[in-house]
């Protein structure tokens, strides 16, 4: 098997070979849901077990009835209309080889995206430091650059949050109560932070950047 992940979701192969031919039997295509997971128990602290029969895949779980004489549990298998990576419990939902073709083209195009954003953060920043360096602290230049560092991690931060949630949206009939998003609150916290230093150094840079030209005014 192969697979790929990037910023909007992953994708991933297998493959089945013949053992007689030795060629290719069977390939099958996965779109991998970002942040969403099997869960691991149900709301009542039982195993969520996932298996596949017969090429469908099932979720052994616990139904829980009452009757006269008290609460009891009875394990039955649930129908679902996705795979499970056994890794890391990561939701695939079966696609077509011309989706994967379609996805494959989207995730790498915005994972190109990121990188590029990325070394205009990097290149922004080492020219803001430089500029610092030489004593040019209070410029337009200077303000502009921190400006568009801030607005860079403020739509990356966004991307982040959205993505998962234009999947759960668009593919909620895939998913069931036995699936969760998990979210990493500790990423957006970081780059909520650097957002709120930046522009917090933008506005003392702008305000600096006024009163230097009122300063060379008055004199």
């Amino acid at each position: 098997s192969e697979s790929f992940s990037g910023p909007v979701g992953g994708i991933t192969k297998s493959w089945k070979i013949n053992q007689v031919s030795n060629r290719v039997a069977e390939e099958n295509y996965f779109l991998i849901l970002p942040q969403y997971f099997l869960k691991e128990e149900d709301e009542h602290k039982s195993e969520v077990i996932y298996h596949v029969k017969n090429k469908q895949a099932f979720l052994r779980v616990y139904n829980y009835k009452k009757d006269n004489t008290g609460n009891f549990m009875v394990r039955k298998d649930i129908p679902v209309s996705f795979k499970i990576d056994h890794n890391n419990r990561a939701v695939l939902i079966s696609i077509t080889k011309k989706q994967y073709h379609i996805f494959s083209v989207i995730i790498w195009s915005f994972s190109f995206i990121i990188i590029f954003l990325g070394i205009l953060v990097i290149t922004k920043t080492a020219r803001f430091l430089m500029t610092i360096a030489q004593g040019k602290v209070f410029i337009k230049k200077n303000i502009t650059r921190l400006r568009n560092i801030a607005i860079i991690y403020i739509a990356v931060t966004a991307f982040q949050i959205v993505v998962p949630l234009i999947y759960r949206l668009f593919l909620s009939n895939y998913l069931n109560r036995y699936t969760e998003f998990k979210f990493d609150s500790s990423i957006v916290l970081r780059d909520s932070i650097i957002i709120l230093v930046l522009f917090s150094l933008y506005k003392a840079f702008k305000k600096g950047y006024k009163l230097q030209q009122e300063n060379d005014l008055t004199v």
